[in-house]
């Protein structure tokens, strides 16, 4: 039986809000770390050499959950969704870097935080795809 076009664009229009949900959550959750990281330099008690690896380190976690929370809304394609969050993430720095920020330089550093991005929404990918098929149990 062929689905009709408009199940499948229900499922394109659900994966697209899954992903855009990914993006908003692991944005908050990347916002949230960089403010702890930045309490913990405005105390002393981190060296201030440090804040590039933690605004990656903060991505990657970032992505990673809003990776998560896209790959548990998805019933297929789990990398590319994890990745897609992480993407929506990185999108969703970058344009509101560009409005509070005059200048936008992408040699500042701005490939590693994609590709902490990237890695982090594929990291969920793979950590959430786990089989679906029951295991039958032998009959002896």
């Amino acid at each position: 039986m062929r689905k009709s076009e408009e199940e499948q664009g229900t499922k394109i229009v659900h994966s697209m809000l899954g992903i855009l949900l990914g993006g908003v959550v692991g944005f908050l959750v990347c916002v949230a770390l960089l403010a702890v990281f930045s309490l913990l330099i405005a105390r002393g008690l981190l060296d201030e050499d440090l804040m590039y690896r933690m605004a990656v380190a903060g991505c990657f976690v970032g992505a990673l959950a809003g990776g998560t929370v896209s790959v548990r809304r998805a019933k297929g394609k789990r990398l590319f969704m994890g990745m897609a969050a992480g993407a929506a993430m990185f999108l969703l720095m970058l344009i509101l870097g560009a409005f509070l920020y005059s200048g936008f330089n992408p040699s500042d550093g701005g490939l590693g935080l994609l590709i902490a991005s990237l890695a982090g929404g594929a990291a969920a990918g793979i950590l959430g795809s786990r089989s679906r098929k029951k295991r039958r149990k032998s009959l002896k």
